[in-house]
């Protein structure tokens, strides 16, 4: 907030960055951009929430319930 980015948008930043090494691992540059698409879609969908309503960290047993 003193950088004068908004919260939300920080912290997207800071979560897509610490995946970005992982997806840039990945041989073919189609696959490495639908998979930052469909991470992006994600973020969207969740209204830029990077934890659960207890505050802890999704996990994919709590997206599916």
């Amino acid at each position: 907030m003193t950088r004068g980015i908004p919260p939300d948008v920080a912290r997207k930043a800071v979560v897509l960055g610490f995946l970005e090494p992982v997806v840039a691992r990945i041989p073919m540059a189609d696959a490495q951009d639908r998979l930052r698409a469909r991470l992006d879609r994600k973020w969207s969908e969740r209204g830029g929430q990077a934890s659960g309503a207890q505050g802890r960290p999704t996990t994919t047993r709590d997206a599916a319930a």
